[in-house]
């Protein structure tokens, strides 16, 4: 997938002609003009270095490309989007979290000119994927798209099916292209987009290698370009009016923020343009960021020509080493106080990667945040008058405030203290700056790096049927729980080496959108554990269709998102090292997306084979690595937006029916944290509950129950205005710490989440099943009580105090 990072090697510039008249241009509308001898001598120089591979060309059957018999279309074959839907080391597929790229095709059109007047009225930019022929048609209108700020792109000469043309021919389409671009504007484009999405990788390599361009797919189709101007061009297809049209819109800009939306849309005709005119102020009031394409990732506009022409705003940009930024944008916006502190280590959008990028705090001025790395973890010096910090602590060991002012306990509150509030921007922006501290700590963790990923590019071969000893059964248990909380326990139970996590993954963005602040499973994975090491410690993407990844001894060593982001402490050489644990990951992408049907169900019956062929591939890699205990999720129902009855159903009929999987595993968690909105715990359980027990509902088995009731850590004394931390599972707060009147308490427990009162302060209590809000000591013992009863139905008991077992306790002041 495309990375902002590859602007920086340039290629050699394309040679294009000085403008000239019009007539020196092909006839409009064919397809495939015969190229310059200029291009077709950067071509043949590509070729020779073995650059452009040899790749049959497809022949249109019943309107859709063909390739010949036996080609293989998908990742080990051609990568053709049209057939197999595969994506391309560079291609831009989708915008980070939150973030909208606003893009048009085949202008410049009659209806134009209205919509570069809007997009003006709004300050908003835009891309536009325009023409050659039409630009020729209406030079007046393309020049009014530039004049009025418009990014312009590639969209060829006479829109054909690109997999369809020769070599020479692609030549044409790109080349000509790019020549009136540059003529009439004096840029030289950066950006495509093929016609249809049509590409492979003979196309994409000439694309990239003759003419420096960049691949821009898109994840979401409006279809307006079916709406004409007198009636509907489709049957059966895309919006059939105006208010069809809307909904559609609506859909989107109202639905999941992550992954970000590239939503193809036209400029052909009023009726498409009329469309988004009328609902950019509902994506304006949803929250969306809006921005041209090559602005979603702070990057050049055109590729450099020596030229000044134009008055592209970020035309300069991402033109150097400095002001390269990594894909996630930045880790601070210009209004955050972080922008003081991080100016140093963060030119114009670049996040640093190590220790040493990081400055010095050897002096701050307020309401600036300075980071200073240690061995293990990094220390915040904040002075903020506003919020009174004096001192936080990433590692979460010590959080103080003075005059009266307060920090939350975990590394992101105390973020969002230091910028002034809990906002979602201010929590992103901490989870951002997560992501930059753990890549300084990887070293101190994984001293010799992290292991070497297996990478299954295809669907595994079938595996021997194999079952347990004894004629005993899987034990499946369902947790609403993060997926390392849930592998703790199992870990400690059946090893490091024998239990395996599933990573819901992004097929071709290792950890997703983690290094931009992403909250979903996968991003919430990498802050806490050294995983995003393994993802990244070679180039393992885009990961097969029908395979995944499988990562070894990943480290896991902090707490959930819900818990703050703490590094866990601990006796050891490195803070942490008693609770730290290792497992295995396996890395697997659902479908993004697939088309639902009314009941609920895949729409398409073969993106269900395929879904059913990941979840095989899943469980064969479980095998093949010889797991005793897998920790599964609610694949792809998240912001993929799988049907998540249908998928449970899946897993259950593969893991109790089919002869490969059932019972071979000893133990199959499913960790389905449930958020506000969402009922996929329920969904899920609704298919599952007659084979499976559900933690914390006092229908575990033995064995669910000791995972469920595991202790951990160490105990320490209270000093005042500090955290404390007591690990284990029941017994009273009495016992381990009065409470002064501020005092803060947070009791984290196994499952579900309960608040309390008591009179000396607010208490937060963590156990049980559910989220309920109580005011009262002693609905307090009783999530207490509950914790000892999975202790005794066989967990292992933590640190005693007082011939009692402890809860775990994080006190601050």
């Amino acid at each position: 997938m495309f990375s902002p990072a590859a602007l920086l090697v340039l290629l050699p510039l394309i040679t294009l002609s000085s403008a000239g008249p019009a007539n020196s241009y092909p006839t409009p509308d064919v397809s495939g003009p015969a190229p310059l001898q200029a291009w077709v001598d950067v071509y043949n120089a590509a070729k020779a270095a073995g650059k452009i591979p040899a790749l049959p060309v497809a022949t249109l059957v019943n309107g859709n490309p063909t390739y010949p018999t036996g080609t293989a279309t998908g990742s080990s074959g051609v990568c053709s989007w049209t057939n197999a839907h595969c994506f391309g080391t560079n291609d831009v597929v989708a915008a980070p979290d939150g973030i909208i790229g606003i893009a048009f095709d085949d202008g410049p059109q009659l209806a134009s000119p209205t919509l570069y007047n809007y997009l003006q009225s709004q300050k908003q930019k835009a891309t536009h994927f325009m023409i050659g022929s039409r630009i020729l048609d209406n030079p007046s209108i393309f020049q009014q798209a530039v004049t009025t700020g418009g990014h312009i792109a590639v969209h060829t000469w006479s829109h054909p099916y690109m997999t369809t043309m020769t070599d020479m021919q692609i030549l044409g389409e790109l080349g000509w292209t790019a020549q009136i671009i540059y003529d009439q504007s004096g840029h030289v484009p950066a950006f495509w987009r093929p016609p249809y999405g049509d590409i492979d990788n003979r196309v994409r390599a000439i694309a990239r290698e003759v003419f420096g361009l960049y691949n821009v797919i898109w994840n979401q189709d409006t279809f307006d370009w079916c709406l004409t101007e007198t009636g509907n061009a489709c049957v059966g297809q895309g919006p059939q009016t105006d208010a069809g049209l809307d909904a559609e819109l609506q859909g989107f800009y109202r639905g999941p923020k992550s992954p970000g939306l590239l939503i193809l849309e036209h400029e052909l005709t009023t009726r498409s343009v009329g469309g988004f005119i009328r609902n950019f102020p509902t994506l304006k009031s949803q929250g969306w960021t809006p921005l041209a394409i090559p602005d979603i990732w702070n990057v050049a506009w055109y590729q450099p020509n020596g030229s000044t022409v134009g008055s592209g705003e970020n035309q300069n940009a991402g033109q150097s080493t400095a002001s390269a930024t990594n894909v996630t944008s930045t880790i601070v916006s210009t209004t955050s106080v972080l922008a003081n502190a991080t100016s140093a280590a963060h030119t114009n959008g670049s996040i640093p990667t190590n220790a040493s990028q990081v400055p010095n705090a050897t002096s701050v001025a307020t309401g600036s945040v300075l980071i200073t790395p240690t061995k293990f973890g990094s220390t915040v010096t904040a002075v903020a008058a506003a919020t009174a910090v004096s001192t936080a602590n990433v590692q979460g060991s010590v959080s103080k405030t003075s005059a009266g002012g307060r920090v939350e306990v975990g590394f992101v509150s105390v973020l969002a203290g230091v910028l002034g509030s809990s906002t979602y921007e201010s929590l992103r922006d901490s989870r951002r700056l997560i992501a930059t501290l753990n890549a300084s700590l990887y070293s101190a963790i994984l001293p010799a790096g992290p292991p070497p990923s297996t990478d299954y590019r295809v669907l595994p071969g079938k595996t021997e049927a194999r079952t347990l000893e004894g004629g005993r059964k899987t034990n499946f248990v369902f947790r609403n729980r993060d997926s390392f909380d849930a592998a703790e326990g199992v870990v400690r139970r059946f090893g490091a080496d024998n239990v395996g996590v599933l990573n819901m993954a992004n097929a071709y963005t290792p950890g997703g959108g983690y290094l931009n602040g992403a909250m979903a499973q996968e991003e919430a994975l990498c802050r806490r554990s050294t995983l995003y090491a393994h993802l990244t410690e070679r180039d393992y993407y885009p990961i097969g269709e029908e395979g995944g990844l499988w990562s070894p001894g990943v480290v896991v060593f902090r707490e959930s998102d819900d818990l703050g982001s703490v590094i866990w402490e601990g006796a050891g050489e490195l803070q942490g090292e008693a609770r730290r644990f290792k497992v295995g990951v396996i890395s697997a992408a659902a479908i993004n997306r697939p088309d639902i049907d009314r009941q609920g169900n895949y729409a398409n019956p073969f993106e269900e084979i395929l879904t059913r062929n990941k979840i095989i591939a899943i469980l064969r890699i479980a095998k093949l690595q010889s797991l005793k205990a897998l920790v599964l999720g609610a694949f792809g129902c998240g912001a993929f937006a799988n049907p998540p009855r249908t998928m449970a159903k899946l897993f259950r009929q593969l893991l109790t029916e089919e002869a490969e999987f059932k019972d071979a595993f000893e133990e199959v968690s499913f960790a389905i944290l449930e958020r506000a909105g969402s009922t996929n715990f329920e969904d899920w359980w609704t298919v599952w509950k007659e084979s499976a027990v559900r933690e914390g509902s006092g229908e575990e088995n033995a064995g669910a129950a000791a995972s469920a009731g595991e202790g951990k850590g160490e105990s320490r004394e209270q000093e005042d205005g500090e955290e404390v931390v007591v690990d284990g599972s029941g017994a009273s707060l009495e016992d381990e710490v009065k409470l002064g009147e501020s005092d803060e308490v947070l009791v984290v427990a196994e499952g579900g989440k309960e608040k309390v009162s008591s009179e000396a302060g607010p208490v937060a209590v963590h156990a049980g099943d559910g989220y309920s809000e109580k005011r009262s000591a002693d609905e307090m013992k009783r999530a207490e009580e509950l914790m000892g009863e999975e202790v005794e139905a066989g967990g292992k008991e933590g640190v005693k105090a007082d011939g009692q077992t402890k809860s775990q306790l994080l006190v601050s002041k």
